[in-house]
């Protein structure tokens, strides 16, 4: 089925939960990158596994971003 030309973009996640579950989704992996980077840096003493770790912090702050916007986006939606 064809999406009608309103003059939108398509937007596959509509709710404000849907697209929270979304960045979400694409924000964990990297958070889990984060600590196993981390904590090999510390374990191991390796600095490039720390340089690692603050590279993964990046993508993860930036889907956070995108998470705290949507949920303050929700709440004004509210009311």
């Amino acid at each position: 089925m064809e999406k009608a030309n309103d003059g939108k973009p398509f937007e596959l996640h509509t709710s404000y939960d849907d697209k929270e579950k979304y960045y979400r989704n694409l924000r964990n992996p990297w958070l889990f990158l984060l600590l196993m980077f981390a904590l090999y840096a510390v374990t191991k003493q390796s600095i490039i596994f720390g340089i690692f770790a603050l590279v993964s912090v990046i993508p993860g702050s930036i889907y956070q971003i995108q998470i705290m916007k949507i949920r303050k986006e929700a709440k004004t939606q509210e009311w």
